[in-house]
């Protein structure tokens, strides 16, 4: 199909100029259509090619239709998401794609009944209910967006509506609902240190800041500052008020605990380099572009696996230990949603409000406290000298 993709360009840019790829030039009635044509019936004749290849290969050859990858770019540059939801749903058309043969895979192509086949295909894999969805509901959507644009037969129904997922069987038990941790649970998972590198740092990290995996593997030498009795973060976040209206900002996660503050102490001294990564050591990975914590989560993963703890709690499990911290100290709700990068709901902290002063978060910060066996035992795992205030 690369070769028909090749055709497909030169017949772009022959409209391009203004000639219609079906159409006769400079008074030939030879048209780039028709070559294309007879090279087809002897690649047919020759028995290279099969009657139903050949028609796929004229119809990307000469524009009769258009390439659903092109058609799915379009899509989600339209499409207002986190850049995460983007790349599942890429992925989602992705694999569709890879179903059906390659990248010559027209709109056309996919019938009813070839979208009945890709569901059918989807159902028989060993995944979750929620992944399977995850394969095929973003189709959905693709096909309603061409029909709302007219590329699409409104008075055909979308081939891809009616499809459900319940009551499957899979390979997995029913997933608990995920949860902070218990204190016995935080001891399991610091009573032995992770195998892959640096995890164990991240892990502490995220036990006194609450900040999500990707903003901590994702620091940047000039992101953390040390004022002496506090380390201060720069997080990268994306602010939305009413109105649609949004900035790129940040949010300054302070550091007061001893453990955490040896870790970002240490980090600083052995980077030098302002725009270097605080933990060069993780290398991105997943889908798109990728994450610098995709490798991380999944290492995690098997290290919570390895200590015999349930998918009940994950490394989003620390964040959601310290939200809980937080809430039984008492702190109002905005102060809790800032302390951990959420909006307050209230526009003019959210979009025009720089934040609290480092002070009142210091104070805030030293609420996020852990028993002492759980602090030692953080400790232990790190194997390095706990300061005055853990």
């Amino acid at each position: 199909m690369a070769e028909a993709l090749l055709a497909r360009r030169h017949a772009k840019e022959l409209e391009a100029r203004g000639v219609s790829p079906t159409e006769p030039t400079s008074g030939d009635d030879y048209t780039f259509a028709a070559m294309i044509a007879d090279d087809l019936e002897e690649r047919i004749a020759a028995g290279k090619m099969t009657d139903a290849q050949a028609q796929g290969f004229y119809r990307v050859a000469t524009c009769g239709g258009e390439l659903l990858a092109e058609v799915a770019e379009e899509w989600l540059a339209a499409f207002k998401r986190m850049p995460g939801t983007v790349e599942d749903y890429r992925r989602a058309v992705q694999l569709l794609i890879k179903f059906m043969g390659g990248d010559g895979v027209l709109v056309q192509d996919v019938t009813h009944d070839r979208a009945a086949d890709y569901v059918a295909s989807v159902k028989r894999l060993g995944l979750s209910k929620v992944s399977k969805e995850k394969r095929v509901h973003p189709l959905g959507g693709l096909w309603g967006w061409l029909a709302e644009c007219r590329r699409f037969p409104r008075e055909i129904s979308n081939p891809w509506h009616g499809f459900s997922f319940e009551g499957l069987a899979t390979n997995r038990e029913p997933e608990e609902p995920k949860r902070g941790y218990r204190d016995d649970e935080l001891l399991r998972v610091l009573s032995r240190k992770p195998t892959y590198r640096a995890l164990d740092e991240v892990i502490v990290l995220a036990m006194w800041t609450g900040a999500r995996i990707d903003e901590l593997c994702s620091l940047r030498r000039r992101d953390v500052s040390d004022r002496g009795d506090a380390m201060l973060l720069q997080v990268a976040r994306v602010v939305r008020g009413k109105g649609g209206k949004s900035k790129a900002a940040t949010r300054t996660v302070v550091v007061v605990h001893g453990l955490p503050c040896s870790v970002l102490r240490a980090r600083v001294a052995q980077q030098a380099d302002g725009a270097g990564l605080l933990f060069p050591e993780f290398v991105p990975g997943g889908p798109g572009a990728g994450k610098q914590s995709w490798h991380v989560s999944k290492a995690f993963g098997r290290h919570r696996d390895g200590v015999g703890l349930t998918r009940a709690t994950d490394f989003h499990s620390f964040r959601r230990t310290v939200a809980t911290k937080l809430d039984n100290e008492d702190l109002a709700d905005d102060v809790i949603a800032r302390m951990l990068g959420h909006e307050t709901g209230v526009m003019v902290r959210d979009l025009y409000s720089d934040g609290p002063k480092v002070e009142r978060l210091m104070g805030y910060a030293k609420r996020i406290a852990y028993p002492d066996d759980i602090v030692a035992a953080a400790q232990r795992m790190l194997m390095v000298e706990v300061r005055q205030g853990a």
